[in-house]
């Protein structure tokens, strides 16, 4: 016979690791826009509020079909102290795999070309207090101020230069942590909610069946 308590006690596990795997997972992220052309570049930085932790396609590593060794940068965000809070390695992905196609239509072989220029993004966690990130490569650095971005749809020309009052920046980092909030709290009682009406429709057919007896 299955023990009630038990499941109960199941079911209320699983309502916290989900609720904790939501609070856990979720949050604001810089999503960086780069550009590479010999020189690296960044084109655009959001912040973005992600449901999930996001992973980074291009980590730094090593691969046996390039002839030399890919080309590599580190990303570093700096805080209003001037010292590094986040560092990333990550690989440029100037090259695309190729197939040569014979007479008859099949790929016979292929190889590693090597591009001109390529745009990609790289994914961070979003810092408060952050300064500027700065990307690295064969020590040349590019540099760009996010102390004045704000959650994707803004851009940094809606914030007032640097070194004048920011109270635009300060009201809508605080309605950015509100929205976020109240998004995740929705999300766990959705969930919170299912799990409530499935104990309250068992409960009630349990009673039935008391009932009929």
């Amino acid at each position: 016979m299955i023990d009630n308590k038990k499941i109960k006690k199941c079911m209320f596990l699983l309502i916290l690791i989900l609720n904790l795997g939501l609070i856990s997972g979720a949050g604001l992220y810089y999503n960086i826009e780069l550009y590479y052309d010999g020189d690296i570049k960044i084109k655009s930085i959001e912040v973005e509020f992600l449901q999930e932790k996001p992973e980074n396609l291009y980590s730094s590593f090593e691969n046996t079909d390039f002839e030399k060794e890919p080309e590599n940068a580190v990303l570093k965000i700096i805080d209003s102290n001037n010292k590094e809070i986040k560092e990333i390695l990550f690989t440029i992905p100037n090259f695309a795999y190729y197939d040569d196609i014979d007479e008859q239509g099949y790929a016979c072989c292929g190889g590693l070309m090597i591009l001109d220029n390529v745009t990609f993004n790289i994914y961070s966690p979003y810092y408060e207090n952050a300064k500027e990130i700065i990307i690295n490569k064969d020590g040349e650095e590019t540099r760009e101020l996010v102390s004045y971005y704000s959650k994707k749809g803004f851009n940094k020309e809606d914030y007032q230069k640097p070194g004048e009052e920011s109270e635009t920046y300060e009201k809508e980092k605080k309605e950015i942590r509100k929205s976020d909030v109240f998004l995740i709290a929705v999300i766990i009682a959705i969930i919170n909610l299912i799990f409530i009406i499935y104990f309250i429709t068992k409960k009630n057919k349990h009673k039935h069946k008391r009932y009929y007896r």
